[in-house]
This record gives C-alpha cells, structure tokens and sequence, in this order.
C-alpha cells in the first residue's frame, strides 16, 4: 500500500509538474504578447508624435530629399507682394525704349558678330591684311601698316580708327561704343580694356554714356590696362601692366598703378622718332583713310 500511495503522489507531482510548466509557458507567451501590443502601440504613439512635432517645424522636404523653409501665411503674403511689385516696376520699365542703339547700329553688330566668329575669329595671326579689309568692310578705318590680332575683339569697327603702324593685341577689348583712335607706332598689349562707354549711376534710368579714347603716338599700353572712357593717353607714355587709367596722363612719361600716376620720365623724346611738326607724324595721320590699299 505504500508503494502505490508514494507511485500516486511522484504521479501526482509530476501532473503539477507539467500542468505548472505549461501556465508558466504560457504565462510567458502572454506577457511575451503582452510587450509586444506594448511596443507596437509605443512605436505607433512616438510615430504619430513626431509627425505632429513634424507639422510644427518652420520648414519641410522637398522632392530632393533636402530641408527647405517653409513660409508662413505672411510672409508669403508678403513674397506675393514683392514679386507683384517687381512686377509692376518691370512692366514701367519697359515703357521706354529697350536699347540705348539705334536699329541700324543693332543690325550692324550682329553682322559683325556672325563675321567675327566665321571669318575673323579663324583667321592665320599673320593674316593681318584680311582682317584689316574684314573691320574696313565695317567702316573701321585703318592704316594699310594697322595690325588688329585675330583673337581681339572689336565692339563697334566703324568706331575704330588706326594710324600707321598701330596694333592691338590678342584678347584686348576694344569697347568703341564711342570713337576709339590709337595713334601711329602705339601698342595696346594682351588683355587691356578699351573701355568706350559709362553709365550715369545718377540718374534712375541708368543711361549709357558713350565717351571716345584717344591714344597718341608711340604709346605702350602693356598688358591687362584699364583705360577708362573719355582719357586721353598723349604721345609717348608708357602705361605699366595692370595700371588703370581713369585720366589724362603727362606725355613722354612711364606711368603706373590704380589709378595710373607719373613714376619717371622717358629717356626718349619725341626727337628721337623724328616727331617734330611736319615729320611723319603729320604724314601717318593723313594717312589715314578708310579702306586703303595695304601695300607694306
């Protein structure tokens, strides 16, 4: 009898046992569950939190992924009435006339501009006789010695006038909204600007101001000068690179900075170039007839 009451309770254990394990397995596949419903329901909640902390951010995304601002009811009331304003100031801008140029000075530049690039612009360097018949077909006016180098450019040829032995060199801009003389024998080097024309900063309509450049005889303009419009530059001055020359300058002197101002004078004068009245200055300025042959 012992034997089956200790076989009936080790059974009955082992029962409480098992049933013990299976509420305890159970019990954690609940609050496994339980957590679960928990930090999805956390995710969802911080989910929803962010986009209404989102929502009241100053700016949002664009489709490239990036922050842009995002503008209030005024201010974009206010950007509205900015650009209604520009509006209109542009359209009573365009009352008055588009261009400072004439029509036919318009017409000409674009010739100029397609001959440029298809005939001028290509040419050989030594080429220079058929530049020089290109700029006169365009009303320059230019010594039959003038050399104009293919990479210059020219605004306006029939404003540009040349005396013997003149040459402008690649990559000068010769701004002739105004006349533009360069003397016989002068040099304007690499990268200088030949500045034509100003504005009247002044006057609310900001009009152009053309003003002519005068460049004497046996002058250097050496490379990357600024000349500004309406300077004289007299004979014999040699203008250091980079200078900018917003005035007349002292003949026969060397010249620098910016603004260029008098550093020394030349050790030549104009004896030593047979310059005196009557010389072949005279006879290089008289010289100087639009299309001439080019004879060396």
């Amino acid at each position: 009898d012992l034997a089956f009451r200790c076989r009936d309770r080790c059974r009955t254990m082992a029962d409480w046992a098992d049933d013990l394990l299976a509420d305890d397995l159970l019990g954690d596949a609940l609050l496994a569950d339980e957590s679960l419903e928990r930090a999805v329901g956390g995710m969802s909640a911080y989910r929803a939190g962010r986009a209404r902390r989102w929502a009241r951010k100053p700016y949002t995304i664009n489709g490239s992924g990036s922050r842009m601002n995002r503008q209030s009811p005024s201010i974009t009331s206010d950007a509205t009435d900015d650009s209604a304003a520009a509006a209109s100031f542009d359209a009573a801008s365009s009352d008055g006339p588009s261009s400072p140029h004439s029509l036919g000075n318009r017409i000409g530049r674009v010739a100029w501009a397609v001959v440029y690039a298809v005939a001028f612009r290509p040419s050989p360097r030594p080429a220079h006789r058929w530049r020089n018949v290109l700029l006169r077909l365009f009303g320059a006016r230019l010594h039959p010695t003038a050399r104009v180098y293919p990479r210059a450019r020219v605004w306006a040829p029939w404003n540009l006038v040349m005396d013997a032995g003149a040459c402008v060199a690649d990559d000068v801009d010769v701004y002739c909204v105004e006349t533009i003389r360069i003397g016989s024998h002068s040099t304007v080097s690499q990268y200088s600007y030949l500045c034509g024309a100003t504005h009247d900063f002044e006057d609310v309509d900001h009009p152009l101001v053309p003003m002519p450049i005068t460049i004497g005889r046996r002058v250097w303009v050496a490379a990357d000068v600024f000349v500004a419009p309406g300077v004289s530059i007299p004979d014999g001055v040699v203008v250091g690179a980079r200078s900018a020359v917003f005035s007349d300058l002292p003949a026969w002197s060397v010249c620098s900075g910016t603004p260029a101002r008098f550093t020394r004078e030349r050790k030549l004068g104009p004896g030593d170039f047979g310059l005196e009245t009557g010389g072949p200055a005279t006879r290089d300025a008289e010289s100087t007839q639009p299309g001439g042959d080019d004879r060396q």
